[in-house]
């Protein structure tokens, strides 16, 4: 990451980004706010220009990379298609999603994916509360694999973390959560 933005790439939110725009936990200021939300990586600079009112679009676009919430995506890259592809990208600093995980399997066992979606929405419920993480509840229930529970593992720790007694209980949640997927 250096100063400049080149004009060959683009800009996905990583999981810090969607959890931003979903709960507006770190208070960013509604420039950057909107910026973000407009950050796809689909959209061009000369795009991302015409959308949110930026006076500095690439002093703004730096910020969002430097706190993480955003990552740089070659124009040659296919775009992340979805939430779970670009959550896959880790925020700078961050430890790499896949620690700790078991090889993916073969094929997803159903009973297993339920299993995931079950215990995760349920572990939120009870530590966060439902209506303060409904997006990621929403994401969890749209997933349909392992690999998908997985790039949503980052943001479904950064929400147990977010409550005292979540923070008590992660690492036995942790341990438990990295049985199934």
């Amino acid at each position: 990451m250096n100063g400049a933005i080149a004009m060959d790439c683009l800009f996905a939110k990583t999981a810090k980004g969607y959890t931003e725009v979903d709960t507006k936990a770190d208070g960013l200021p509604l420039v950057l706010r909107r910026l973000l939300i407009f950050v796809n990586g689909k959209r061009d600079l000369k795009e991302l220009a015409t959308l949110p009112r930026v006076d500095d679009l690439h002093k703004a676009l730096l910020e969002l990379e430097q706190g993480g919430y955003i990552t740089r995506v070659p124009l040659d890259a296919p775009p992340p298609a979805t939430f779970a592809e670009a959550a896959a990208t880790p925020a700078p600093a961050a430890p790499p999603p896949a620690d700790g995980f078991r090889p993916l399997p073969m094929a997803d066992n159903p009973l297993h994916i339920q299993q995931a979606r079950n215990f995760m929405v349920n572990t939120l419920t009870a530590f966060v509360g439902s209506f303060v993480v409904t997006a990621l509840v929403g994401r969890l229930n749209n997933a349909r694999s392992h690999a998908e529970f997985r790039a949503l593992f980052p943001e479904w720790v950064a929400a147990i973390q977010g409550s005292r007694e979540g923070r008590r209980e992660l690492d036995k949640l942790k341990t438990e959560l990295l049985k199934i997927i």
